[in-house]
């Protein structure tokens, strides 16, 4: 049955490449056979960034040279449309030497997305954090020049880019940091518009004091000493995480404009009130999705909006960014998404060339076929590594309403009866080809300093004998005429896995059978994403598995995936979204978790408080994963360490390959677009 159904997903693929419309309109790339695939020089080579002129001449011994920029921004100037290069590029700008090569202007990028539902798409890979990684994995500045801690972490000072503009022309200064701190994190009928609890700005249970010192230099203060745990949160989370263009907000918010005033330009714009009004100019950290009118600090800035067939970006042309020969980036003119339906469409687009760079959404069990149709796409697949424990996890929902099933999901004995009921070494050899690691999704990586070995193989044995035990002893040893067992109350008993139509079906089939095996019926209910973060958000859920769990080499960065301290539709904490309401609420609103929960998000903040002490750290991320190990949070299903596939067009140059493809740099963001080029 298995092995059936992942050849029906294959004949699907090879269905769809058949019978596929062109995917881009008439004037735009088409597939053609090209000549055999060749890799850029180095495969191994990375991009590298230096943050201003200054430190690139102490790097490397050689001074930027004097600005240059794309041909048709050169022409806008002539026109009078634009002022010069040297007045729209700041003084000191971040300098960047691409991947191989200095490229030329011009041409097109051509992706694909599922629309709003897939809004980290293109977020991910267009979007500029506050602060960022460099090529090594250091945390190093990117909207500002420059940082000092003071006051053993106390105290943070930032100095802006003097000259940085948004993508409209306005300055970018201090006044944009303040205004996203007080006029929307710290404004309560705002406080919903930003991301939360990685950027709720809290440290120590109280809010960070920010003080504008002059134009471009900002001073944060925190209760404790949370300065690396701020600047890693800068870099983890974006595009806004500390900035907002205030010229723009301003005349729709009531700090700055008169309510009468609001009241007129929301019955204008139909609308209830002046919140809305302004949800409708700056909604959340990708709301240029929707208003291309609100200015980014993107290489390339929205031409209409994500609803759109063809979601169209074009170049910035007050983008802050240049190569090592003074070229302003970026040097391709356009990105183009294409808006899809689902997964098998989008590989199958991309098996027949039509995708000039796609890693998100490339299905791992694609591969072979991707391989075999490199020189007939005219492309290249490109090795990512991940640092995922598991490729797909199946998280139970501890907060769910049904109260029988509350109290099973409570129960350890049942969850570990699940875990031994999957033949991981199975899953690793019939949809991963071997590439992966089967093991349980706590403990970590190797590689790691939180690593630890015995906790990531707990429960993983295939074991169904000992599962059949164990539920028997639960109160589940009754079964049916069709044998499958019935719950404690004795009644019919069933469980649901809820996941996402870009979820692997063949995954949620093979843990369907194995829990069915042992007489747990299952349900499979795959939805489209934006149904998927609803029912999530609304408690409405059994067991999920539309998620792996990543970031597991430096899980101290990003642990809102370890505890529950998150309660925003769309990056809520899936083992309890109740939970996770009650933290972000203080109390208000969900569930009080039970005591090793709240151990959990006490672990969370304490991370803060470590400072960056490795030690320390370690005694934190070891409780954290003793404690989901000891009260099973996820069982995971896929293997580990599975890596990521791209689809590269032969026309696309700079692309770094065998890098990280991890939430924490951002995925294909890492990849550092500004710097691609395009050789016809």
């Amino acid at each position: 049955m298995r092995k059936r159904l992942i050849l029906m997903s294959s004949l699907v693929l090879a269905l769809a490449l058949v019978f596929a419309a062109p995917l881009f309109a008439t004037g735009e790339r088409e597939a053609e056979t090209v000549e055999p695939v060749t890799w850029d020089p180095d495969p191994n080579a990375m991009w590298r960034q230096f943050v201003t002129p200054q430190v690139y001449t102490q790097a490397t011994g050689q001074r930027l040279p004097s600005l240059n920029e794309a041909p048709d921004l050169a022409e806008r100037v002539a026109a009078g449309e634009l002022p010069p290069v040297e007045d729209r590029v700041p003084r000191d700008p971040m300098v960047v030497q691409p991947t191989h090569e200095i490229g030329a202007y011009g041409g097109d990028l051509n992706r694909a997305w599922f629309g709003y539902s897939d809004e980290w798409g293109p977020g991910q890979f267009l979007g500029e954090r506050f602060v960022t990684f460099n090529e090594a994995g250091e945390l190093i500045p990117n909207v500002p020049k420059s940082w000092e801690i003071r006051d053993g972490g106390n105290t943070l000072i930032f100095n802006l880019r003097e000259g940085m503009k948004w993508s409209d022309g306005a300055p970018l200064t201090a006044d944009d940091v303040l205004f996203y701190v007080n006029d929307l994190k710290f404004f309560e009928p705002l406080a919903g518009l930003a991301p939360q609890p990685w950027d709720d700005l809290r440290f120590g249970g109280e809010r960070i004091r920010v003080q504008k010192l002059d134009t471009y230099t900002v001073r944060i203060d925190f209760a404790i000493p949370a300065a690396q745990q701020f600047l890693v949160q800068r870099a983890t989370w974006g595009p806004y995480t500390m900035i907002a263009p205030s010229h723009y907000l301003k005349p729709f918010h009531p700090n700055h404009t008169p309510q009468s005033e609001l009241d007129r330009m929301a019955a204008d714009a139909g609308v209830d009130d002046w919140v809305a009004l302004f949800q409708q100019k700056f909604d959340d950290s990708n709301g240029w999705q929707r208003n291309p009118e609100l200015p980014v600090v993107f290489a390339w800035r929205p031409v209409n909006t994500g609803s759109a067939s063809t979601f169209r970006l074009e170049r910035n042309p007050y983008y802050w960014k240049v190569d090592t020969e003074g070229n302003q980036l970026p040097y391709i003119d356009n990105v183009l998404y294409q808006r899809l339906d689902d997964a098998e469409v989008l590989n199958a687009r991309a098996v027949a060339g039509e995708l000039d760079f796609q890693l998100r959404h490339i299905a791992f069990d694609n591969y072979s076929l991707l391989r075999e149709n490199e020189q007939r796409g005219g492309y290249r697949v490109g090795r990512y590594t991940s640092d995922s424990v598991t490729a797909l996890a199946l998280r139970p929902n501890h907060t769910v309403e049904d109260p029988l099933k509350r109290e099973l999901f409570d129960t350890q004995e049942f969850k570990i009866a699940l875990s031994h009921a999957i033949n991981r070494e199975e899953v690793n050899e019939l949809l991963f080809a071997g590439l992966g690691t089967p093991r349980n999704p706590e403990g970590y990586l190797p590689g790691s300093p939180f690593y630890d070995e015995e906790l990531a193989y707990a429960y993983s044995e295939y074991d169904p004998d000992r599962a059949n035990q164990l539920l028997d002893e639960v109160g589940m040893a009754a079964r049916d005429g069709d044998g499958f067992r019935l719950g404690p109350d004795g009644n019919r008993f069933q469980i649901t896995i809820t996941a996402m139509t870009t979820t692997s079906s063949d995954m949620l089939e093979m843990a369907k059978q194995y829990w069915e095996d042992v007489g747990i019926r299952t349900r499979i209910d795959q939805v489209e994403r934006g149904l998927y973060e609803e029912r999530e958000f609304s408690n409405n859920y059994e067991f999920s598995g539309a998620w792996g769990i990543g970031n597991a080499i430096r899980p101290d960065f990003e642990a809102i995936y370890f505890a529950p301290v998150t309660g925003r539709r769309g990056n809520i904490y899936s083992s309890g979204p109740l939970w996770g309401t009650w933290y972000i609420s203080d109390g208000e609103r969900g569930v009080e978790p039970p005591p090793y929960a709240k151990r959990l998000q006490e672990l969370y903040e304490e991370i803060a408080l470590a400072g960056g002490e490795i030690d320390r750290l370690r005694e934190i991320m070891g409780e954290m994963a003793q404690i989901r190990v000891d009260n099973i949070q996820a069982i995971g299903l896929g293997p580990a360490e599975i890596p990521s596939f791209a689809v590269i067009s032969n026309r696309i140059r700079n692309v770094p390959v065998n890098q990280p493809n991890i939430a924490l740099y951002r995925t294909e963001g890492r990849t550092l677009p500004q710097q691609f080029t395009v050789v016809e």
